[in-house]
């Protein structure tokens, strides 16, 4: 596993996760696309997921424009599909997410928001804005 870290806006960051096995790749609260979308094409990876922890649009605000550009699945937490732009699938405490041959557990860890979810993929847990 490979993560690329990308600065976004003025002090946010979204994380790009990587299967080096097969050169699949998960955006991680993706707050704008533009920044994104170069970093994919440097990196030359084959984005095929959104992981957002949370419905906040410094989290979610890339989701349209990374939408605009690929067919993706967007994951995220269950009961907040009403408010993730283009939620495909949506998750609950336990359940599993694959980037190639990668898998991750969600976890679910409210408090910065009702409906928080953190992504366990080996050893780094990807949480967003819960501490």
């Amino acid at each position: 596993m490979r993560i690329v870290q990308i600065p976004l806006l003025r002090d946010n960051y979204a994380y790009l996760i990587v299967c080096e096995k097969t050169n699949n790749a998960a955006i991680v609260d993706p707050s704008e696309a533009g920044p994104i979308l170069s970093k994919v094409k440097e990196e030359k990876v084959t984005l095929r997921a959104i992981l957002n922890t949370h419905h906040h649009h410094d989290h979610t605000g890339g989701n349209p424009g990374l939408l605009d550009r690929w067919t993706l699945q967007v994951y995220g937490y269950a009961a907040d599909k009403e408010r993730i732009p283009g939620l495909t699938h949506p998750l609950n405490d336990g359940d599993e997410v694959r980037i190639g041959e990668l898998t991750g557990k969600v976890l679910f860890i409210p408090g910065h928001t009702r409906g928080h979810i953190a992504y366990l993929f080996e050893n780094k847990l990807f949480c967003g804005d819960t501490l």
